[in-house]
């Protein structure tokens, strides 16, 4: 059983090792008959590659990407802007805040300075911090009151930040309380209007006596007598510790709830219509109801605070708060970034773009354009007296690349001397260029060369080389492969004859030319008519017809493909291989001469004495169709849509291609 487990561990380790995409090793190179080789290097591997600022991955060599980046944090940071619109920057150093408000709603935009040193630049993404800002929470960090609370019957002594950091601490008189008619205890407040809650986190000396009390209190501010109308929630000793929710009324305190707890913290919330619910918890968190209090529909403003009470004249009471956290259902703060780019630092320029759309995520919103220079702006917004939008940090990434680069390949030898036939690139310029040098064996200088034909002789190694360009640092050109094409050298030319074989051939060589001008004179120049692309499996691709057109219809055509098509069935049905083949037939007063490829064959219609080349250039151009239209021909749907350039390419050998040895495609660059 263990051995049976094992092997099907292994075979499961196996299938996954083989899912993994296995890295193409560069160059990949295939032959293409009669000892021809295409030879591509498809950057895929950087260990094949040396490197100086380019980068080769996913199939792509490009100029290599360098990062940067700005970041504001600071209140110096923010200073430093083009215009304020509302906005605080002084009340919470290092944020942005939106400036106090009479009345809901209010707006502040924040417009930073241009952000750039004049070179274009890819700008990648801006990742902002945004929260809200009430000044009413309060978690006592300094060391002193923040100036918007205010006491009554404010205590002999109070610290803030001492001994406890974070902490408001003070030591409640005696004898005091808040009950009936007493209203002598410290009670620290704020005014507060509408809807909120508040929550407190309080802690005390232990409590020994009775009444001793503190918590949260909620007061009718003037012009109601503020000693007669309150309530609140409170730790409390009765016989114990309670917690308790009481009202007072025209001076006279009911009693709405007391359980046995002994919380830390406590909570009031004011809803919609007014009423005044009371809560407790033992983690800031979870909450229990304890019960309603207030005095049916109070006015809309109150007095919102912590208070304590000592009724006993010799047990000193000390209270320490942690904070005060207000909340407002409704306040919906909002902060909106939008960005703009352009190449002058007059934001008048035509360069410079409109404002983007709001950018939806804080973690970091693609900005992705090119430009020298960058803007942000920051637009606040809240419904809420209190409560105000703030941000906190923005950070910006951008990315450049040098002006040039270059990548070169390990060195490629075909084992034999070939001729190098063809170099051609599937690149993308986007503005830039793209140089090609070539270097034969690994001492020989580096050389430049043109895509195309360079009819070379490569007798060892080869290597090539590539100098990428660009004008702007916010692009780069982009190779994604280079292809060589190689086939062998013609054969040696035999040595010279004797000059009793020179003389004896003199006159043979004298009268060929004469016979060969009347022969032609009588049959007339070289016409090619038509042009047949045929797939190996008998499927026509494509057929063009010259200038000088012979089948004139489409049931002429259509019988000529059908002579050529079974001429091809029998005269090539044993042959096999690669291709490089080239036989003809004679229809009328027409010959057909017919190349064979790796998996097509190229048919051509003429008239006249064929040309002596005629055979290396359709076997030549026949080799660069297949090469550039593999993808789309080798397993052929059937269909014309992926035939792209095709069409023009035969048109071009039938009217001025065939007149040459070894053509190449029309095209300069081309995908293979």
């Amino acid at each position: 059983m263990k051995r049976f487990r094992g092997g099907v561990f292994l075979l499961i380790a196996l299938a996954l090792f083989l899912l993994i995409p296995a890295v193409r090793a560069d160059p990949t190179v295939t032959g293409r008959g009669q000892g021809s080789l295409d030879v591509v290097w498809h950057f895929q591997n950087p260990a094949n590659y040396t490197t100086s600022d380019v980068e080769v991955q996913g199939g792509e060599a490009s100029l290599r990407r360098i990062p940067g980046g700005s970041n504001f944090t600071t209140q110096s940071d923010f200073a430093d802007n083009a215009s304020l619109d509302n906005i605080d920057l002084s009340r919470r150093p290092g944020d942005v805040l939106l400036n106090r408000t009479s009345g809901p709603p209010a707006r502040a935009t924040y417009t930073s300075r241009l952000v750039g040193d004049g070179g274009s630049v890819s700008w990648k993404a801006i990742a902002w911090n945004a929260s809200s800002f009430d000044d009413h929470s309060d978690e006592f960090g300094g060391a002193s009151l923040d100036p918007h609370w205010r006491w009554m019957n404010p205590p002999a002594s109070y610290a803030v930040g001492a001994p406890r950091p974070g902490w408001l601490t003070f030591n409640a008189s005696r004898p005091t309380d808040f009950w009936n008619g007493a209203a002598s205890g410290q009670f620290l407040y704020q005014s507060v209007s509408g809807e909120f809650q508040v929550e407190a986190h309080l802690q005390a000396s232990p409590l020994t006596v009775a009444g001793q009390k503190a918590g949260i209190l909620v007061m009718l501010p003037p012009p109601f007598s503020p000693t007669t109308f309150w309530a609140s929630v409170h730790r409390v000793y009765s016989g114990g510790v309670r917690v308790q929710a009481v009202t007072t009324f025209n001076g006279n305190t009911f009693v709405n709830a007391t359980s046995v707890a002994d919380p830390e913290y406590l909570m009031i919330r004011r809803t919609a219509n007014g009423s005044l619910e009371t809560f407790y918890g033992a983690d800031g968190r979870n909450w229990t109801f304890l019960a309603n209090v207030g005095f049916g529909n109070p006015p809309n403003t109150l007095w919102v605070g912590v208070f304590s009470g000592n009724p006993g004249a010799g047990t000193p009471f000390t209270v320490s708060v942690d904070y005060l956290h207000f909340s407002f259902p409704g306040a919906n703060p909002q902060v909106q970034v939008e960005t703009r780019t352009g190449n002058a630092t007059d934001t008048a320029d035509p360069s410079w773009t409109p404002w983007s759309f709001p950018h939806p995520n804080t973690l970091g919103s693609p900005i992705s354009r090119g430009a020298a220079y960058l803007q942000y702006r920051l637009l606040f917004l809240t419904s809420s007296f209190y409560v105000r939008p703030l941000v906190g940090d923005v950070n910006l990434s951008w990315e450049y690349r040098p002006s040039t680069g270059e990548v070169a390949t390990q060195e490629f030898s075909p084992g034999r001397t070939l001729v190098w036939d063809v170099l051609a690139l599937d690149m993308n310029p986007r503005g830039g260029t793209v140089e090609v040098f070539y270097s034969l064996n690994s001492s020989a200088p580096w050389s430049s060369v043109q895509p195309g034909g360079p009819n070379l002789t490569v007798a060892g190694g080869l290597r090539l080389r590539l100098k990428l360009s660009t004008p702007d640092p916010s692009m780069s050109p982009s190779v994604m492969s280079i292809r060589v094409g190689l086939r062998p050298e013609p054969a040696a030319s035999p040595p010279p004859p004797s000059p009793f074989v020179f003389w004896l051939l003199l006159v043979p060589l004298v009268l060929f030319p004469a016979w060969l001008l009347v022969t032609r004179m009588l049959r007339g120049p070289f016409k090619a008519t038509d042009l047949f692309l045929i797939h190996t499996d008998g499927r026509l691709v494509l057929h063009v017809g010259g200038r000088h057109i012979l089948i004139r219809d489409e049931i002429a055509a259509s019988g000529m493909f059908t002579l050529v098509a079974r001429f091809v069935k029998d005269s090539f049905s044993g042959s096999g291989g690669a291709g490089g083949e080239l036989k003809s037939l004679k229809v009328d007063e027409r010959e057909v001469a017919i190349a064979k490829g790796r998996y097509l064959f190229l048919a051509l219609v003429a008239q006249g004495p064929r040309p002596k080349h005629l055979e290396d250039a359709m076997k030549a151009f026949l080799g660069e169709i297949e090469g550039a239209h593999r993808t789309a021909l080798e397993s052929w749907d059937g269909l014309g849509e992926g035939l792209g350039e095709l069409e023009g390419q035969l048109s071009w050998f039938l009217r001025r291609g065939h007149r040459h040895a070894h053509p190449a495609l029309p095209r300069r660059h081309y995908r293979t």
